[in-house]
């Protein structure tokens, strides 16, 4: 979870805009047993998005995400990843993004900045793309992230766990008028 996220939600015009805690989520994958992915949801999505597509070095974002609400459609699973193997939510209840700056390149976006997931904290880059309507912009974007650096399960071999995690992040933030 490394580049995740979480994150890649970004840009848009020089107000505030406020997150759509029902439409926003944090998808992920991860190989299991060698042989099938593994995928859920993150949901709960909470903090600032302050975005202007036209000046990207001037946005920023500060956004968590509540590990509690892990969903893989398997509660014995979803129990497991809580616990004190994977993400110890008695301790983390959150994965935070925090930006540092924002590049635009054509039309390409790329987030650069510090995820948190339990007690480290790693620079990631984001790539991501903007889809806007008259009354929302949806940030998606993603990246590969390796459990391991965040501390994120027993270190597994390869066989039964995949190391790396792919991430998409969905962030919808509703325009203020």
């Amino acid at each position: 979870m490394k580049k995740i996220v979480l994150l890649s939600f970004l840009l848009a015009s020089l107000f505030a805009q406020t997150i759509d805690n029902d439409k926003s989520y944090v998808k992920f994958s991860v190989r299991n047993i060698g042989i099938r992915d593994v995928t859920g949801t993150i949901t709960d999505m909470q903090g600032s998005a302050n975005l202007n597509a036209k000046q990207p070095d001037s946005s920023n974002f500060d956004v968590t995400v509540n590990v509690n609400t892990i969903n893989t459609n398997d509660k014995k699973r979803d129990a497991h990843l809580k616990n004190e193997d994977f993400f110890e939510t008695d301790k983390w209840q959150t994965i935070h993004f925090q930006s540092k700056t924002i590049q635009k390149q054509n039309d390409n976006y790329t987030v650069i900045g510090d995820l948190t997931i339990k007690d480290v904290t790693n620079a990631v880059n984001v790539p991501f793309k903007i889809i806007e309507t008259d009354s929302t912009i949806t940030f998606i974007g993603g990246e590969i992230v390796n459990r391991i650096d965040y501390n994120v399960g027993v270190d597994y071999s390869n066989f039964k766990i995949g190391y790396d995690i792919t991430i998409e992040v969905v962030c919808v933030v509703n325009k203020n008028q």
